[in-house]
């Protein structure tokens, strides 16, 4: 999704703002020197971080194939990142059982003031992962070129 040449990031807000809950939809676009964040459902609800703060954008991708007694410690940890602790619990469970399933589970995670992250979930909402990402790399790569 693209308004006036801008990319427009779509996703669910998973951790790292703590104006928006888990699970709510959220819109990112850079402007100027900052990434504003938005919610779908609260537009006044909104977020800034300076691209000078931001160390680095991973997109982290986890392919599973999931069969009788495989993937349940791996299914608990992205219930963590996903969930906090209930999702440990209900992460792992899914992983018990005999079904085939192949899932891809895309995170974006933005990591600033080299501790602090801010991860959005890629799902039946996301729209432009790929290429706010490569924008955004683009652009921290950038500032860290600058000679003051």
């Amino acid at each position: 999704m693209s308004l006036f040449g801008k990319t427009i990031l779509m996703g669910t807000h998973v951790e790292g703002i703590s104006s928006y809950g888990q699970e709510e939809i959220i819109q990112a676009t850079i402007e100027q020197d900052n990434v504003l964040f938005k919610s779908v459902t609260d537009k006044k609800k909104t977020a800034k971080l300076s691209l000078r703060k931001i160390n680095s954008v991973r997109i982290f991708t986890e392919k599973e194939i999931v069969e009788k007694d495989k993937s349940v410690v791996g299914r608990a940890v992205l219930g963590t990142l996903i969930a906090g602790p209930l999702g440990t619990i209900v992460g792992g469970m899914t992983g018990i059982g005999s079904k085939k399933k192949k899932k891809d589970y895309r995170i974006l995670a933005i990591t600033y003031d080299s501790d602090k992250r801010i991860i959005i979930l890629e799902d039946k909402w996301a729209a432009n992962f790929d290429k706010f990402t490569k924008e955004l790399n683009k652009l921290i790569k950038a500032e860290d070129n600058l000679v003051l």
